[in-house]
């Protein structure tokens, strides 16, 4: 499951975009979108998306909160 796969980053501490992209693709997901707010994931075999939204200090970044997304874009409800 898609969560379960985003949970494993939220540990994670990053300095560069670059690192944080190479962790996304270590636990099997692929970047769809980033800018300095949020990273969008995704994963081949799952039709549900991850909105990062990411924390800053210095020149640190880290996962802040998690949304998950279903097929249609729209925020999925627990």
């Amino acid at each position: 499951m898609l969560e379960e796969k985003v949970n494993e980053l939220v540990s994670e501490f990053w300095t560069r975009k670059n690192e944080m992209e190479e962790s996304v693709e270590s636990v099997g997901l692929y970047v769809v979108e980033s800018n300095d707010e949020y990273v969008t994931v995704a994963a081949e075999d799952i039709d549900e998306q991850a909105v990062l939204y990411l924390g800053h200090a210095n020149k640190t970044m880290w996962i802040e909160r998690i949304v998950i997304l279903d097929e249609n874009g729209f925020e999925k409800e627990d």
